[in-house]
């Protein structure tokens, strides 16, 4: 299940994401421009995390692509086709903390996958014999004529 909220980044995809609770004065919560797409994939992410009576004092976002950022609302850069799970880690100024996951929160298909049409070229060359007296050559397949 996701939800989706309108920021001044556009509409973004919001994972209903294990770590979510009531009463916190600390929620990590994120969203995305983009979930799934044709690698290289670029995804905005944005923190849309609630804090009550304190402030963010860090952030560490984990790609599931071996790829992290302490920026607060990233983008990211996804080169390989996969399903990734996006996580988003908060440390409040009290030094209270929250994490959201986001299992296979991301779906990247490769540019070569799927069905396509092609053109292509080529040449070819053959020989062939002639009736009556004579050999003859031919472009081709096929029989070619001679001359005696």
């Amino acid at each position: 299940m996701s939800l989706s909220a309108l920021s001044v980044f556009g509409a973004f995809d919001i994972p209903a994401g294990e770590g979510e609770g009531e009463g916190e004065s600390l929620q990590a919560v994120f969203g995305a421009d983009l979930t799934s797409g044709t690698a290289p994939l670029l995804v905005q992410f944005i923190d849309l995390s609630s804090v009550q009576g304190t402030t963010i004092a860090s952030w560490l976002w984990n790609f599931g692509d071996g790829q992290s950022s302490t920026t607060q609302s990233p983008s990211h850069t996804f080169q390989e086709a996969g399903e990734f799970t996006v996580s988003l880690s908060i440390v409040s100024q009290d030094g209270e903390e929250d994490e959201v996951t986001a299992t296979n929160y991301i779906s990247v298909t490769s540019p070569n996958s799927g069905e396509g049409e092609g053109e292509g070229e080529g040449e070819g060359e053959g020989e062939g014999e002639g009736e009556g007296e004579g050999e003859g050559e031919g472009e081709g397949e096929g029989e070619g004529e001679g001359e005696g």
